[in-house]
């Protein structure tokens, strides 16, 4: 009797060979063939094969848990602002902290972590450098996703040609925002009011956000402050609020800023309360604690004794250097003899680095020390 598995296995590896060769196709010739134009045809099995070979490999859904946090995250992401301004080509666009702002929150409150590592990098004939990316989501069950490769793309060359020390972290910055832009599909736009497309989501322009509901009186639809800002704009000024008073150099450059905000700040106690004093919207610094805070370090910087110089010898620099009695000390020390110290020749500006660097690790040690 004949074995019906010998021959189904015979009759599919006869049926394989036709394959192969083209046997049994009726709808082209059984090999490759010239076209009548001194070209090479091929027939439907050869094409559907050549068509696969071109094809990404298939990925596999992600767990359960991704997918529903994920949705639950888009639910939240109404759409960015465009507050970034490119003058040399004069276009608006969402900056990397627009879209991490309005993603944050969402992404970690449904329990999502994105895990982003480079697998490969090459350079194109205009010089710009594309880093693959690996992004995989990473869910708070412990269950992963496949990572989804994805490109960054950055060029720092200067006028010589050379490349600087800045294009991995711009093409890391890129990748890392598109990925986000098109994987929950937010919408950016100029005018895009984040409070107008969700009421009760506050968003904190200090660095943190939060989707909790809050009290603040906010703005509807379309309003906007009696000094013509929309919530965006009023996002917008309140960053860079915060970066002119974390770059002032002494109190009164710090009052002046104060100052020069004063309609800013005027809408925003108004409108966002949260955002000023972080009643509600706690999750970064809030500005009434960053003024706080760089005032008091302005202060302390402003009551440390003028440190004696570097006087153009490196013998000069070593007793300035161990005549500090805080690492806060030394380090306005090096910060107000920078220029003095580059004057000095290669070997005794490096006696000098190692002695600041020794006299700095003894400083910091000295608490512990005495606690001891």
């Amino acid at each position: 009797m004949t074995d019906p598995t010998q021959d189904r296995s015979t009759a599919e590896s006869r049926a394989a060979e036709r394959g192969a060769t083209g046997e049994g196709s009726s709808s082209r010739p059984s090999s490759v063939a010239e076209n009548g134009h001194g070209e090479t045809s091929m027939n439907t099995d050869q094409m559907t094969a050549a068509a696969n070979a071109l094809l990404p490999p298939v990925r596999r859904a992600p767990p359960a848990s991704i997918i529903k946090a994920r949705i639950e995250a888009m639910k939240q992401i109404h759409g960015v602002g465009k507050t970034g301004r490119n003058s040399f080509h004069n276009y608006d666009y969402a900056s990397d902290f627009d879209v991490l702002t309005a993603v944050r929150g969402p992404v970690t409150e449904s329990g999502l972590y994105l895990e982003m590592w480079p697998e490969d990098i090459s350079e194109d004939k205009f010089g710009n450098m594309w880093v693959r990316f690996a992004m995989q989501w990473q869910h708070e069950s412990g269950e992963v996703a496949e990572p989804v490769p994805w490109y960054g793309i950055a060029n720092d060359r200067d006028r010589n040609g050379r490349n600087g020390d800045k294009w991995f972290n711009k093409a890391a910055t890129a990748a890392e925002k598109y990925f986000f832009l098109k994987q929950f599909h937010i919408p950016a736009g100029k005018d895009f009011d984040p409070d107008a497309a969700a009421p009760d989501q506050s968003t904190a322009p200090s660095g943190g956000s939060s989707s909790r509901k809050n009290s603040d009186p906010g703005l509807a639809r379309g309003e906007k402050t009696k000094h013509g800002d929309n919530n965006t704009a009023l996002q917008a000024k309140l960053r860079e609020f915060i970066r002119d008073v974390m770059g002032a150099s002494d109190e009164s450059e710090l009052d002046g800023v104060i100052t020069g905000y004063g309609a800013m700040i005027e809408d925003v106690r108004q409108h966002f309360p949260s955002w000023w004093d972080g009643g509600v919207n706690d999750d970064g610094e809030p500005p009434v604690r960053i003024i706080e805070r760089v005032r008091h370090e302005l202060q302390a910087q402003a009551e440390t004794p003028a440190a004696e110089g570097v006087s153009g010898s490196a013998e000069a620099a070593g007793n300035a250097i161990r005549a500090q009695e805080s690492c806060d000390a030394l380090a306005v020390w090096l910060e107000s003899n920078k220029s003095a110290l580059s004057s000095l020749p290669d070997t005794e500006r490096k006696s000098v680095w190692a002695l600041y660097k020794r006299r700095m690790g003894e400083l910091s040690q000295a608490p512990t020390e005495a606690a001891q």
